[in-house]
């Protein structure tokens, strides 16, 4: 991000391949079973010197990294544990002297579609997973250091067990809930620089 007048301005001539992204997205979605609880982050990242005059990076010097991310509950918070991990890679990643041009986070939850009482007062508690009709389903965030950004889901368990909606490009400016229920939808966005 680079500044001018003091307000942010996102570089929107960085970018990577639509084709690179779609496999990553369709990996992150098709890697969990029911039950795996986990998430996963995967990373783009290239060289400085890989990106080239114009911000497009070099498609020979792109680096992706995965991780596995297994968070205790009864340690601390989801979202504390994702938040220190990002930071993690993010500085890995600068140790190397890289910068990262795309991430996606895909995490497992439950769902019930449709949405009905039960399930709104199961959420605020924490118990959605009781509801008679819950799916267990994986999500995906990602987002582009060039302002696109992508959502999709699959489900894992259920009458839709296997089917994986369609990922969505997201476009315009990023809204508050655009992750679709994923926990650290925001720190996507920050670990690309939007």
């Amino acid at each position: 991000m680079r500044h001018v007048s003091g307000a942010p301005v996102v570089d929107l001539s960085v970018s990577i391949p639509e084709e690179m992204i779609m496999t990553a997205l369709n990996w992150l979605l098709t890697a969990s079973e029911p039950g795996d609880a986990l998430h996963h982050l995967h990373a783009v990242a290239a060289p400085e010197d890989g990106i080239g005059p114009l911000g497009v990076a070099d498609e020979n010097k792109l680096r992706p990294s995965v991780y596995v991310i297994a968070a205790d509950r009864d340690a601390e918070p989801v979202e504390r544990f994702l938040r220190k991990t990002f930071i993690a890679a993010g500085i890995e990643h600068t140790r190397k002297g890289e910068v990262i041009l795309f991430a996606a986070l895909s995490q497992e939850g439950w769902v019930v579609d449709p949405v009905d009482g039960l399930s709104r007062r199961l959420l605020t508690t924490g118990r959605l997973q009781e509801h008679p009709d819950v799916a267990e389903v994986t999500m995906v965030y990602a987002a582009a250091r060039d302002g696109r950004r992508w959502r999709g889901r699959r489900w894992l368990t259920g009458p839709k067990a296997g089917v994986t909606e369609d990922v969505r490009l997201l476009v315009g400016r990023p809204v508050r809930f655009e992750g679709s229920g994923i926990t650290g939808a925001d720190l996507i966005r920050r670990l690309v620089g939007m």
